[in-house]
């Protein structure tokens, strides 16, 4: 008989969902918008020969902008056309799961088709139903959990993370072997487990409001409803409970234990051997006789042992004693001093101790008859201390903070204060994570590769005084480069470019240069957006695989935006936050962390001073400010490098000569511009001597410049942060600014500051009565 839709092909046949290239291939940093697949296809695809994870996958949403593969992005915009299922274990054959996919669909189309490591043993498969229309994240989450229910009363373990919005579905595909080298594939590369089965093309797609899903989806909105009504009961009833609770803190803690640790637990840990006979009965190890005259009753242990009784371990009757959980682990844990083991309870997490099948006496005499009092035994009494309970609380709040406040009084910071570690002297610290920003093709990531090699080969130039970063490099060791840009070739042919004195030979086994591209694509350590975001399993592995490496100097990240998702340029909230994601690794390895970065196009070619380069670093003032140290490179101008060249006695290039400098840092740095002249090979080699005789071949200041350091002058005064004429003044040194903002030497900025002192153009007053701060100002401007 035919069916309504037998001879016309019904509309799911013409949805396109969205597919991609394996489990790493990502369009967010492109934003191109993915491929799509009808699902008609799928029903005939033949599967491919790539291994599990590069194989394609699709999303069972027709939505593939380039933000698709973002749980968030298809909650939001999502128009889903299937349910699908995935069925990883029991190895259950074809007929079992054919079977009860055709009950579910009920007449609708379905397809079936085992996944990429099925073989005999250990076959798993793939459910894909089309919808008879497209339908929004909420309903069709009902949907898929109504799919979960259905097979799973069948006796079909789902996979309930396909219920996530964002979640691929491989498609067929069956690699050439397993990851345990047993072949799928024949010596003709054919498919040797393959299996699927369909509906056909003609069949209607699924209406989720009719039919066994929908019965579902009612099924589990009653249920949720009815939960929610639970919820609600239990909540206001604890909420009762909390509010006529006495406010006797260590009843709490020990009703606690109690709670989390029974009776016979305890009794097995402390030493007790169970009847076999009665699992309630015990017998203690201070008992000289045979008996096990220890019963547990209901959530206590009686005790019919005179030993028992004369140790004092619990609660005397007249008869023995009694006691709960918390009473044995005070007696065997604490020797019996309750005050004790009150303090450790409050130290300590105990957990539930999983019990074991014992062995007893089988000429067990059993245990003698309940005495009338243990039916009046009645709630046990603690006599804690006060003391004790501040003890506890006080713990807790070390606890809860990580530290204890007391601890860092001022003779944490007696005598002299340690010198700064540098990994770069004057410019990176050691064990800190740093920003390295320049514009693209200026030699930030030969520079980076640069210092790894130096670093791990212990290879120096001259008599140990080569700079890099503006400073000699002073620790050696073991350096991993993450690089996300650059394929192996072309990493390749750039250390052979860079590489003098044979340092690639001498880094062996402590210099580890990753391709990303060769290895999978962009490792995200750190996701989220608007104020939500994580630190993601393949950071916790990437800290774990450091940890692992001896004597690690340096973790280099190029270029920082492919290891994170979230916001950094725009949202001073994600800035912070990867930054203290990223200090966790320099904790947790000792490690620096540089982190390659790019300055904006816009205003890139009018560099001329430092603080102009950090305005031109790309970013939130977070993601500057978040760096423990932050050092940029910008090309010099036409002009400054011409002079340069010619200090050098080499021929003028445009872009030749490239200058650097700190431009942010917590401690004190080398806050020098320093001048780098490009090698043929690519490489940025230290020129700061000839910079320097550049800039002093400049004599004065131009009239221009001069106007502008006097309204800089007068912003710091207002802003109570004057300039200082002292050199010992940091950052508010008035002859360093001037060097760095104006790239002349100091020669030429101090003669211009005597001038002006000379013609009382600037003065040195009190700034800050209270403070008696002093510092410069502007007491007469220029006609």
């Amino acid at each position: 008989m035919a069916t309504l839709h037998e001879n016309a092909a019904p509309s799911w046949n013409s949805y396109r969902v969205a597919t991609f290239g394996g489990q790493h291939d990502t369009h967010i940093e492109t934003g191109e918008d993915y491929s799509s697949v009808t699902l008609a296809s799928i029903f005939t695809m033949e599967p491919q020969a790539k291994s599990k994870m590069a194989g394609d996958a699709f999303l069972a949403s027709t939505y593939r902008s380039f933000d698709a593969r973002s749980h968030e992005a298809q909650r939001e915009h999502g128009a889903f056309v299937a349910l699908v299922g995935d069925v990883d274990s029991w190895d259950l054959s074809l007929e079992t799961i054919q079977a009860a996919t055709e009950r579910f669909a009920d007449g609708a189309a379905w397809l079936v088709y085992s996944s990429s490591h099925s073989r005999d043993g250990d076959q798993r498969w793939r459910m894909v139903f089309p919808l008879d229309r497209e339908w929004p994240f909420a309903q069709w989450f009902d949907a898929q959990c109504a799919l979960f229910t259905f097979m799973e009363s069948a006796g079909i373990p789902m996979d309930h993370a396909l219920s996530r919005a964002g979640q691929p579905i491989y498609l067929p595909n069956v690699p050439i072997a397993y990851k345990d080298g047993t072949p799928l594939r024949d010596a003709f590369g054919d498919p040797i487990y393959y299996q699927t089965a369909n509906s056909g093309l003609t069949a209607p797609g699924l209406n989720i409001e009719r039919g066994i899903v929908a019965g579902g989806i009612s099924s589990l909105r009653q249920q949720r409803a009815a939960d929610d009504r639970e919820r609600e009961a239990l909540r206001k009833a604890a909420s009762e409970r909390r509010a006529n609770r006495p406010q006797r803190e260590g009843v709490n803690l020990i009703e606690q234990f109690n709670a989390t640790n029974s009776v016979a637990t305890m009794l097995e840990i402390c030493g007790y051997t169970q009847s076999p006979r009665c699992p309630d009965d015990w017998r203690s190890p201070l008992q000289t006789g045979d008996t096990y005259a220890t019963r547990i009753i209901e959530e206590k242990w009686v005790s019919l042992s005179g030993s028992d009784a004369a140790s004092g371990l619990g609660h005397k009757h007249r008869s023995g004693c009694f006691g709960d959980a918390y009473d044995l682990y005070a007696h065997y844990k604490h020797n019996g001093d309750h005050k004790e083991a009150y303090r450790a309870l409050g130290r300590e997490q105990r957990g539930n101790v999983v019990q074991v099948n014992f062995r007893g006496d089988d000429q067990d005499p059993g245990w003698e008859e309940v005495p009338e009092w243990v039916q009046d035994a009645g709630e046990l009494g603690y006599e804690i201390d006060a003391e004790a309970e501040a003890e506890v609380a006080a713990e807790a709040c070390v606890d809860a903070l990580g530290f204890r406040l007391t601890d860092w009084s001022t003779d944490r910071y007696a005598g002299e204060a340690p010198p700064i570690r540098w990994l770069c002297e004057g410019a990176i610290p050691q064990g800190v994570p740093a920003l390295f920003a320049a514009m693209g093709g200026v030699g930030k990531s030969f520079m980076a590769i640069d210092l790894a090699l130096d670093i791990a080969s212990e290879v120096i130039a001259g008599n140990g005084t080569r700079r890099i970063l503006g400073g000699p490099v002073r620790e050696h060791g073991s350096v991993v480069v993450l690089g996300a840009e650059d394929a192996k070739d072309s990493v390749h042919r750039r250390m052979a470019a860079i590489d003098t004195g044979g340092r690639r030979a001498a880094a062996l086994g402590r210099l580890f240069v990753v391709p990303l591209p060769d290895v999978g694509g962009p490792m995200t350590l750190i996701a989220g957006q608007s104020g939500e975001f994580m630190q993601t399993a393949k950071l916790e592995a990437l800290i774990a695989q450091l940890q692992a490496i001896p004597d690690l100097k340096l973790v280099i990240l190029d270029p920082l935006q492919a290891f994170v998702t979230a916001n950094i340029t725009a949202d001073p909230a994600a800035g912070q936050f990867m930054w203290s994601s990223l200090a966790r690794i320099c904790a947790s390895t000792g490690a620096t962390i540089i982190a390659c970065h790019h300055m904006r196009k816009e205003g890139a070619a009018t560099i001329d001073t430092a603080d102009q380069a950090r305005e031109a670093i790309r970013g939130s003032t977070a993601l500057i400010d978040g760096a423990r140290a932050t050092y940029a490179l910008w090309s010099a101008s036409e002009d400054a490098t011409r002079r340069v060249c010619q200090e050098s006695g080499v021929e003028y290039r445009p872009k030749r000569v490239v200058h650097g400098a700190v431009v942010k840092a917590n401690d004190e740095h080398d806050w020098e511009v320093h001048t780098y002249m490009r090698s043929d090979n690519g490489l940025l080699s230290d020129a700061n001597d000839a910079g320097k005789r550049a800039a002093q071949k400049v004599t004065a200041m131009t009239e221009m410049q001069c106007l502008d350091f006097l309204k800089h002058i007068e912003s710091r005064w207002r802003a109570g942060r004057p300039f200082s004429a002292a050199a010992n003044s940091q950052d508010r040194y008035a002859i360093g600014f001037m060097q760095r903002e104006y790239g002349v030497s100091k020669f030429v900025a101090k003669k211009q500051l005597d001038d002006w002192f000379h013609a009382e153009m600037v003065v040195s007053e009190m700034a800050d009565k209270k403070t008696k701060l002093v510092g410069l100002k502007v007491n007469k401007w220029p006609n």
